[in-house]
């Protein structure tokens, strides 16, 4: 691979350089470290207009975090690894997670809540939130 073009090599195909895979994990996904070492996470997925779901999973020092989403049923599963806390956007009020409302859910904290959406902070384990 070469930057370019020399002696009949002509593949400027760079993938591990374009962001590509990047763009899926930081803004599509929206997982993006708040501290070294993902000791603190952001999950603030932003589907691009047309698409339907996304299942993504990126591996840290601590661990996988994992987040998948589907428009059509309204639900965002978020993984956060041991030893970290996370920070979830949710993009809609009424959210609930595991069947109930997020000020009722053991060791969830609602940091802001409004017409817009929610941003609650968890620990380490797996939360299934609904969108109605």
């Amino acid at each position: 691979e070469q930057w370019t073009f020399k002696g009949g090599m002509n593949s400027h195909n760079h993938a591990m350089f374009s962001g590509a895979s990047a763009t899926l994990y930081t803004h599509i996904a929206g997982i993006r470290p708040l501290a070294p070492g993902y000791g603190r996470i952001l999950v603030k997925p932003a589907p691009l207009p047309g698409m339907q779901r996304l299942s993504c999973c990126i591996g840290t020092v601590r661990g996988p975090v994992r987040v998948e989403w589907s428009r059509a049923t309204g639900d965002l599963a978020v993984s956060v690894p041991g030893n970290a806390m996370a920070e979830i956007h949710l993009s809609s009020p009424g959210t609930t997670e595991g069947g109930l409302p997020l000020a009722e859910v053991p060791g969830l904290r609602i940091l802001t809540a409004d017409a817009a959406g929610s941003v609650v902070e968890v620990g380490s384990g797996t939360y299934q939130f609904h969108t109605p």
